[in-house]
């Protein structure tokens, strides 16, 4: 309650001064319809209204038999002006005989109805979340009169049916402040997140384990995650008794959460086991939904020869398996349906329509050659970010077109806008001024993005994307120029020129687009260049002096230097991007100068030894500026997580290679004690390498000249369009084309009390997302992978090494390890674009487990 008393405060401004509410407003009369929501968003205006005016209105219910005067609000989903369609969210401003009236079609549309009230006719913007979102325009609008004729002042319809946005209100931010998700109208009406992989648990292997997928014997396998994991492969969907056994779980879900009571004759199925759900049922006026959405995984096991249903082409360079899914997906909801009718609705309102959310997603996003069953709304996923192509623009709108014409009911769309995941700010507006309007264009009318909110380099973007959804005929260039001028006042123009830097490196990038690119990639640090980012420091300083010289007029109830805030939250957030871009950039130097020195050319070795101090001083540096990032209030409490952008690292496996060419005593005992440090950052066990030694090398096939016998190599690579693998007999080694996801590895004996050093040497010609790893893990007896938390290593970005690239990492076993397994992955190599592989080695290294 002192928190919400202190935001109403800083409403009210720290003037109480006299005022007069206009006239009909001294009161806001509820109705008695108006759920908490609404009373809630009731009280928001009643103290936007008073910093307005310096007099709060009263907030009270209305009187019985409706009489009195004041700001009525309240649902109104039999008004003549509404539509009655209970999926529209319509929301209406009126004067009538009895004053002005704030009312939606329901209490949700009414919560709506209110803050596009503060926005419309008091001027009110909240821009972000928390106090420094809030603003109130500088030329605020007339405030309509409450006497004179009947009249509808404000109608609106949102544009999408449904509309979410998920990653946006900060971590620890109080929740007295008002939802932003709210205050922009944010309502999801449909249920159509990955869900069988919970109603299908691996506990049910036991019982079942014909409901799994098949290995190439035919055989059932066991799901390689023994809990819930979206990444487990896909269960045999042709199965019935699978089928009935999901299509049972929805139907018990609607009777646990609906008042639909089921028919006698159907018994409920048990609950799944261990920590699987039943399905999640969104019931919203006039609708039930819920999801019958795969899990996230490519896998879908094997199947024979002549069943219909198996890919036999490709799709934006997958394997296509839309017929597939929708086969089942067709047979799953027509189950669910043919219940559900025969099942009573003990409620007074009408039996409402029920709808089955269904994901197009990657492996299966193509059209099928099947009808889609009327009661499946599909789900296109796509990143939108990747419109900077426009190949792949003009690709997403045509499948949205195509799907479109092919559903009953018009499809929604998945999107990625995300800001977590990436360390360097990309702002889209662009795109989002560009793509939502396409979409509804294409038939699309329900809208999820997934974001992850940073909101110091977001927050354009995010409320671009909000005011799209709600009118997406909404002048993008105009909206965009008001949050400028009312969020960074004096400073709008090199804030906008900041951000158009960052817009014009995201869209000028190169190599091919695909779904996810660069998201927790630590490598989209090439799309900022270090002249770019010293051109972006010194528009921040810019702005940050702008703000300080020139400070907003005195506005009671709003911070004096709030531009000044606003600017030091961009400013602290990217000097997290020059802290990781530092670290990054030293890295590629240190991988550089190593393969420089195995290639046999003349450089210091002190030098290396200098590369690999800078780089550990700094992750440190990083690693306390993320530190104190975090501790810092809302909107800043959403800091980046470090964890993918060491998941990649090169320095552990470069300086045990320097521990083994030191070419003197001194200098190894230099690179033992950087070992050992970089291993303490890491924060892994303690342990260091022997500084004499011995080093061995133990791999069995250094050259691939054996790549082709099963018993040393293996190899795993997911079906691609263009897919080769072959050994280079004329130079030796072996090429790689056209992967997406792929590993090959080799197998080797461990001995207790070693730490294990991988080299790889290979040409990629990739760009910086074209990924060759490499990585040691260690298997028990049972030949099962055990968890080390060592990181992989990476070939460099384009012109950061020589183009036959070296690479090395390192990794000890625990305990129960029995063997050692050196896995080269390819993940998105470019289309068309070979990597060849030269040689890899192993050595053992002896350690030292008390440094």
């Amino acid at each position: 309650m002192k928190i919400r008393y202190l935001f109403l405060c800083l409403l009210a401004g720290p003037f109480l001064l006299a005022g007069k509410l206009p006239e009909g407003c001294r009161d806001i009369l509820l109705s008695p319809e108006a759920s908490p929501a609404v009373e809630r968003a009731a009280r928001d205006l009643a103290g936007l209204m008073e910093r307005s005016f310096r007099e709060r209105p009263r907030l009270r219910r209305e009187p019985l038999l409706g009489l009195g005067r004041g700001l009525r609000i309240g649902p109104a989903p039999r008004h003549p002006a509404l539509d009655m369609d209970p999926l529209t969210d319509e929301i209406l401003v009126e004067r009538s005989g009895s004053g002005l009236g704030i009312h939606g079609a329901d209490n949700s549309a009414t919560v709506m109805a209110v803050y596009r009230f503060a926005e419309v006719f008091l001027g009110w913007r909240y821009y972000q979340p928390g106090p420094l979102g809030l603003e109130r325009l500088d030329h605020p609008p007339d405030f309509p009169r409450a006497e004179g004729e009947r009249a509808i002042l404000l109608l609106e319809t949102p544009s999408f049916q449904s509309r979410r946005l998920s990653g946006i209100q900060p971590r620890g931010m109080a929740a007295d402040w008002p939802d932003w998700r709210r205050w922009h109208g944010l309502r999801e009406r449909y249920q159509y997140n990955h869900s069988v992989h919970r109603v299908v648990p691996p506990q049910l292997f036991e019982e079942h384990p014909e409901w799994f997928a098949k290995g190439r014997d035919g055989l059932p396998k066991r799901p390689p995650f023994p809990e819930v994991n979206g990444y487990n492969d896909h269960p045999d969907l042709r199965s019935r008794a699978l089928r009935d056994w999901v299509a049972g779980q929805a139907l018990a879900s609607l009777a646990e959460k609906t008042p639909l009571v089921l028919p006698e004759d159907f018994e409920a199925p048990p609950p799944p086991p261990g920590r699987g759900t039943r399905q999640r049922v969104r019931r919203s006026p006039g609708l039930l939904s819920l999801s019958l959405s795969l899990g996230d995984s490519y896998i879908f096991g094997s199947f024979p020869e002549g069943y219909r249903a198996r890919p036999d082409g490709f799709f934006r360079r997958w394997p296509d398996w839309s017929p597939h899914v929708f086969r089942y997906s067709n047979a799953v909801a027509e189950r669910i349906l043919e219940v559900y009718r025969r099942s009573q609705w003990a409620a007074p309102e009408p039996r409402p329509q029920l709808r089955f959310g269904c994901l197009s997603y990657l492996v299966w996003e193509n059209v099928p050659d099947v009808a889609v069953h009327p009661s499946i709304v599909p789900w296109l996923t796509f990143d939108r970010s990747q419109w900077h192509d426009p190949a792949a623009r003009a690709d997403d709108l045509a499948l949205l077109r195509k799907w479109s014409g092919k559903s009953e009911h018009p499809p929604g769309t998945w999107d990625y806008l995300f800001g977590y995941g990436f360390m360097i700010p990309r702002s889209l507006s662009g795109i989002v001024r560009e793509s939502i309007p396409a979409i509804h264009e294409a038939g699309i009318d329900s809208y999820y993005s997934q974001i992850g909110a940073i909101w110091p380099f977001d927050g354009h973007t995010n409320w671009l994307t909000v005011k799209l959804l709600w009118s997406h005929r909404a002048d993008g260039e105009a909206l965009l120029e008001e949050y400028y001028r009312e969020f960074f006042g004096p400073a709008a123009e090199p804030m906008r020129r900041f951000h158009a830097i960052a817009e014009k490196a995201w869209m000028e990038q190169d190599g091919p687009s695909w779904w996810l690119r660069y998201w927790k990639d630590p490598y989209h640090v090439h799309l900022l260049p270090p002249g770019l980012r010293v051109e972006m420091r010194a528009l921040l300083e810019e702005a940050s002096l702008l703000a300080r010289t020139r400070p907003p007029r005195p506005e009671p109830g709003l911070a004096p230097d709030r531009f000044r805030e606003r600017v030091e939250d961009v400013s602290a957030t990217f000097a997290l991007t020059e802290a990781f871009a530092a670290y990054m950039e030293a890295v590629f130097s240190l991988q550089a100068g190593l393969q420089s020195l195995r290639r046999g050319e003349a450089i210091p070795f002190p030098a290396l030894l200098s590369k690999a101090a800078r780089v550990l001083y700094l992750r440190s540096e990083l690693l306390e500026a993320t530190s104190r990032y975090r501790e810092e209030p809302p909107p800043r409490a959403r800091a980046p997580d470090l964890s993918w952008v060491f998941r990649y690292d090169s320095a552990g496996g470069a300086i045990a290679d320097l521990v083994r060419r030191a070419p003197n005593v001194a200098l190894r005992e230099r690179a033992g004690i950087l070992f050992e440090r970089w291993n303490q950052l890491r924060g892994g066990s303690a342990f260091s390498l022997a500084r004499d030694g011995p080093f061995e090398e133990i791999l069995y096939d250094n050259d691939f000249s054996k790549i082709e016998d099963r018993r040393i190599w293996q190899r795993q690579f997911l079906p691609s369009e263009g897919l080769s693998l072959r050994p280079l007999p004329e130079t030796g080694g072996f090429e790689v084309r056209n992967a997406r996801r792929g590993h090959l590895y080799q197998l080797f004996r461990i001995e207790p009390g070693k730490a294990y050093l991988g080299e790889l040497v290979a040409t990629p010609r990739q760009s910086p997302t074209g990924q060759v790893a490499l990585r040691i893990d260690f298997l028990d007896a049972d030949l099962e992978p055990l968890e080390t938390g060592f990181p992989r290593a990476r070939i460099l970005p384009p012109g950061r090494g020589p183009a036959r690239q070296s690479l090395a990492v390192i990794s000890r076993p625990p305990e129960e390890a029995e063997y050692g397994r050196l896995l080269i992955r390819f993940f998105e190599l470019d289309p068309g674009r070979p990597v060849d592989l030269h040689e890899v080695r192993v050595w053992s290294l002896p350690v030292d487990p008390a440094p």
